[in-house]
């Protein structure tokens, strides 16, 4: 696990997040919107699960962002900007601890939060 701004800084590689034929979104598009999520009431913090990059010498891939908050999974996407709602959330929402059996990495939950997984593939 790692800070948004481990992942996103100089990174340019297009498919670094989930699946490149949904989105068309660059590494600096989904930072600066994850960032305004950050800074939203209830958001205690985001950081992003890394997978090992699919070829060598590309950027590590990130097909899980964990949104730490207190909000509800249904009040997340109205603090997304809506030209993003569409094509931005996630192919699925993962919640934590893991319920498909794949291990993650722990996470600190304050009390009164939980952790939300936008799971891209």
């Amino acid at each position: 696990m790692v800070t948004l701004e481990d992942f996103f800084t100089d990174n340019d590689d297009q498919s670094s997040v989930g699946e490149t034929g949904k989105r068309q979104f660059t590494p600096q598009e989904f930072f600066a919107v994850l960032s305004q999520l950050r800074r939203c009431d209830g958001v205690h913090d985001i950081l992003v699960e890394l997978t090992p990059p699919k070829t060598t010498g590309r950027w590590p891939s990130a097909e899980t962002i964990w949104i730490v908050t207190s909000l509800s999974r249904s009040e997340l996407p109205r603090h997304l900007p809506e030209e993003f709602w569409e094509q931005f959330l996630p192919d699925d929402w993962l919640s934590f601890p893991r319920l498909d059996g794949c291990r993650t990495e722990r996470l600190d939950i304050p009390d009164g939060m939980q952790a939300f997984g936008f799971w891209y593939h």
